[in-house]
């Protein structure tokens, strides 16, 4: 965890605009290309409760905002969280991740002109 800025995958900086905290995993002995959705929830809860160091290296808006932009290195997630008090302690009531930042297809898509709605007849 740390502030909005950090390093992409070829080492370079990465901005903080755009971004409310930079994350990164390990797994096994190398760090993670991305960050796991389960740990994306994790970081996203967290940076909404006070006394817990990822809310202390978040940025304002995402404290009560229920939204909090990860930077890693492949790109930014987006976590979605909504929080409510019961007897004076928060309570996760729905947390949501965006599935993806990586670009997962780029170019063209072909398909049989009879299987689109406007060529049938």
């Amino acid at each position: 965890m740390g502030g909005p800025g950090g390093q992409d995958l070829a080492g370079g900086t990465v901005s903080g605009a755009g971004r409310d905290v930079h994350v990164r995993a390990v797994s096994t002995i190398d760090v993670h290309k991305a960050f796991m959705g389960t740990g994306s929830v994790w970081a996203g809860v967290s940076a909404r409760l006070k006394r817990i160091v990822v809310h202390a290296v978040t940025r304002a808006r995402a404290h009560e905002s229920g939204e909090c932009r990860l930077a890693h290195p492949s790109g930014v997630t987006w976590v979605h969280t909504d929080l409510e008090q019961s007897e004076g302690e928060p309570v996760v009531t729905r947390a949501s991740f965006q599935r993806t930042a990586r670009r997962m297809l780029e170019g063209p898509v072909l398909e049989p002109t009879a299987r689109l709605p406007w060529g049938k007849g």
